[in-house]
């Protein structure tokens, strides 16, 4: 990713971190996460692991409108757009220490650097989950009362950036490097994103 490009979906989720506040920040379940007790929605299959088999994380690839610019991973209506760096055509996101314990999120969370959106095509409302598939550990979304489940985006949801595109899911946390699996769920809509996430 080019530094222009990068500096573009930097700053967009920097401004999505600030859109959703940072006032009572909840800590890590050492000191005190508030997991959400309202059901997933309907899941879609994750990927099975054995032992000794490698992440089967979904490709990305290269998108460039008048709008942002990057790596986005993901063949349906709603996309993940990548900004941290790794080898994101393969669908492998670094994480760094200096991303662990960043103020606007939880305690002992890494910041996992990306947007979510939705194509202009696609009206109706959707969210994600996510779940890792090769060991313990968790992943949240938001920064004030940070959840499992990200809040939903309804269909008349602000279109944050440009005509049509909406996002609104809000910062991404994890707690440890691992393979995730990002589900997208709305009405007609199903899919896991897979990334591999390494510390370096």
């Amino acid at each position: 990713m080019t530094a222009r490009r990068a500096f573009v979906v930097v700053s967009l989720v920097i401004s999505i971190a600030v859109g959703y506040g940072v006032a009572q920040l909840v800590s890590s379940p050492a000191r005190g996460v508030t997991q959400a007790s309202s059901p997933a929605p309907a899941t879609a299959s994750y990927p099975t692991l054995h032992p000794g088999q490698g992440c089967p994380a979904t490709p990305g690839r290269l998108v460039n409108n008048a709008y942002f610019g990057g790596y986005e991973l993901g063949q349906g209506p709603v996309r993940m757009l990548i900004a941290n760096a790794g080898n994101l055509r393969r669908g492998i996101v670094y994480i760094v220490p200096a991303d662990k314990n960043n103020p606007l999120g939880p305690a002992a969370y890494y910041a996992f650097q990306n947007f979510w959106y939705s194509l202009p095509s696609f009206k109706r409302t959707w969210t994600v989950t996510a779940r890792r598939l090769d060991g313990a550990g968790s992943v949240l979304f938001g920064n004030s009362d940070p959840t499992p489940t990200a809040r939903p985006v309804p269909a008349d949801a602000p279109q944050e950036f440009g005509p049509g595109y909406r996002s609104g899911v809000g910062s991404t946390w994890v707690n440890a490097p691992g393979c995730y699996g990002f589900q997208v769920s709305g009405d007609q809509l199903r899919e896991v994103i897979v990334v591999d996430v390494i510390l370096r």
